[in-house]
């Protein structure tokens, strides 16, 4: 499947985010959870989303600031363990088609290695199937067991 087929089902009002199965979550906290990007950039592109639906980062209250940044420190070293560069890109606000937001959930990209400007590719990228996701899950949370 296609991401501009993917967010066709997203603007039926349905949160991916929102009830995401235990199975495609690589770590939980207590506020937020690291997952694996369904539509990734790149290899290994990890997004940290808040457990709750929020769509702006205003919204976080401050006792989940506080744990907030350690999660990304975390998993920024994880990844430049194995990954020379990590850009680290925050999604907040609506989805309308500027900035090429799709969610309308909080959410923050830890992307690997990659130029993150690219228009036409945005559109054209793939997206992991359930069973492609679980399985890329596994085979990450396996990698990473021990960075």
């Amino acid at each position: 499947m296609e991401y501009k087929d993917y967010l066709l089902k997203i603007l039926k009002g349905e949160c991916p985010f929102c009830g995401i199965n235990k199975d495609y979550i690589v770590e939980k906290w207590k506020y937020f959870s690291v997952i694996l990007a369904r539509a990734p950039y790149v290899k290994d592109h990890v997004l940290i989303i808040p457990n709750r639906h929020i769509i702006r980062l205003s919204e976080i209250k401050p006792e989940e600031r506080k744990t907030l940044i350690p999660i990304i420190e975390k998993w920024t070293k994880k990844l430049e363990k194995i990954h020379k560069e990590i850009n680290i890109l925050l999604r907040d606000g609506v989805a309308n088609g500027i900035a090429w937001k799709s969610v309308d959930h909080l959410h923050f990209h830890l992307v690997p290695d990659c130029l993150i400007y690219a228009p036409t590719w945005w559109l054209t990228r793939k997206i992991y199937s359930d069973y492609q996701l679980w399985k890329q899950t596994k085979m990450f949370k396996d990698k990473m067991k021990w960075k």
